[in-house]
């Protein structure tokens, strides 16, 4: 309660030139404050996701939206935060730069059923002209309406993993990760609140 989530997703495709990024922030509430969907310039997927971070944090910034909080459903994205290689180099530095200037917000993550809205959003670039690659929307299109709808009276799927992959998701910050007996169970829940 009283914070502000901002859900991103990249998109990424090796056959047509439907690379894309989009992103959401919602209060406590689940109530739409502000998204984002544009084109972008990626040679995979992990770098089409780092820079829909980067695109959300600068968002953040200059919407003045504040405390807040990060997720992602991308545990590679996540992994190369951590350190970097030639091919991410300047977008996780600027990542991390805006990160910190931010007072390092806590970002995790988060399973793809609970970054729907994201994702929808960043699937749109391939309906983006030309001349209208960057685009914020200050109020929530129709083909995300559902999805949100769906969000806000919040739904539950559950799935079983192994311990290694319940470690894993634990490492970068999983809120739904649950063990009862030695059995490891995953709830998803599609609110983000």
């Amino acid at each position: 309660m009283g914070f502000f989530k901002l859900n991103v997703d990249g998109t990424f495709s090796y056959t047509n030139n439907s690379n894309g990024i989009g992103g959401v922030i919602r209060d406590s509430n689940d109530d739409w404050i502000v998204g984002y969907l544009s084109k972008c310039n990626a040679q995979n997927h992990t770098l089409a996701e780092l820079k829909a971070l980067e695109h959300g944090l600068l968002c953040i910034i200059s919407h003045k939206i504040s405390p807040i909080e990060i997720e992602t459903d991308s545990i590679e994205a996540l992994k190369h935060l951590g350190y970097t290689n030639q091919l991410y180099e300047s977008t996780v530095i600027s990542c991390s730069s805006l990160l910190r200037g931010l007072r390092n917000p806590p970002i995790r993550h988060s399973f793809c059923q609970a970054n729907k809205v994201a994702h929808v959003l960043s699937r749109q670039v391939s309906k983006l002209t030309t001349s209208s690659q960057d685009t914020i929307l200050v109020a929530p299109p129709s083909h995300v309406k559902d999805q949100l709808r769906t969000n806000k009276e919040g739904a539950i799927s559950s799935k079983l993993v192994s311990v290694a992959t319940c470690n894993k998701l634990a490492c970068f910050g999983n809120l739904s990760v649950v063990t009862d007996n030695n059995n490891v169970h995953i709830t998803t829940h599609t609110s983000t609140t």
